[in-house]
């Protein structure tokens, strides 16, 4: 299911014309998946859901420091290689 059809699917839960057990089939997750989305959803709105930053992301500070380590010492290398040197 793309996107924009997924944020349908959590308007119509959040106006109450879906339940969230309906909307959570139709969008092909669990009830229990469903209950943070919406609370986030309702709390922050259609744009917040889909710009919502990763858990993962490494911050800028750090992610500038990596750029500037492998630019300067492992300039020409692929992702893969300069990450084998690393370790």
């Amino acid at each position: 299911m793309w996107q924009g059809a997924r944020l349908d699917v959590l308007k119509k839960v959040s106006l109450g014309s879906l339940s969230q057990r309906t909307g959570a089939k139709l969008r092909g997750s669990s009830y229990r998946q469903m209950l943070p989305v919406t609370a986030w959803y309702e709390e922050v709105g259609p744009w917040g859901v889909r710009d919502r930053a990763s858990n993962r992301r490494i911050d800028d500070g750090r992610r500038e420091r990596i750029l500037k380590l492998y630019w300067s010492k492992y300039e020409g290398f692929g992702p893969t290689l300069a990450v084998a040197y690393l370790d």
